[in-house]
């Protein structure tokens, strides 16, 4: 089995877990990791090509985040829903999903989610074939990796940070429209 069918599998499982009533004993903590899982499920189907899929697991992230303004599960539901809209090749409504994920992600300043929200406006803008904005987006995904590494004092810990295929696949993608560093 290989890593997306058993990521699947573990994520199938524990969706299946979320619909069984009295299971969680906190009904708080169903609705809090249902947030997290339909994000996940979300990042999955887009991976194995399946828009459509993560545009509803996106749907149902943002309707469990939105009554309690959950800024951050509010940034993910965003993004993912942007990058489904991309993938089904609806540029514009995917510029508006993730324009306001990175607003909230700004809002927020939680470090990964402005990466990964840049990161999708990236190839937003580079599947319009808007290099200078691509190259832009992935500058400022790239200046805020920089800025966490700044502040962590372990080097071993900095390096593999760095060196994190997250990390690189930002970087190739900030070469691919000539704006690497040297």
């Amino acid at each position: 089995m290989g890593d997306l069918e058993q990521a699947q599998s573990h994520l199938e499982k524990v969706y299946k877990d979320t619909q069984k009533r009295g299971q969680w004993g906190e009904e708080w903590m169903k609705w809090r990791y249902s947030q997290h899982l339909y994000h996940s499920l979300g990042e999955l189907w887009l991976t194995k090509g399946e828009a459509a899929q993560a545009l509803e697991c996106a749907d149902e992230c943002l309707r469990l985040a939105e009554p309690t303004l959950s800024r951050k599960n509010l940034v993910k539901g965003w993004r993912l829903k942007g990058q489904a809209l991309l993938a089904q090749g609806q540029g514009e409504q995917a510029q508006a999903a993730l324009s306001r994920a990175l607003t909230l992600a700004r809002e927020i300043g939680n470090p990964p989610q402005l990466w990964k929200t840049y990161q999708a406006l990236g190839a937003l803008y580079e599947s319009q074939a808007d290099l200078g904005r691509a190259r832009a987006a992935y500058q400022s995904a790239m200046d805020v990796i920089d800025g966490v590494a700044e502040r962590l004092q372990d080097h071993e810990l900095k390096r593999t940070f760095l060196t994190a295929r997250p990390v690189q696949e930002i970087r190739e993608r900030l070469d691919q429209v000539g704006g690497g560093r040297s």
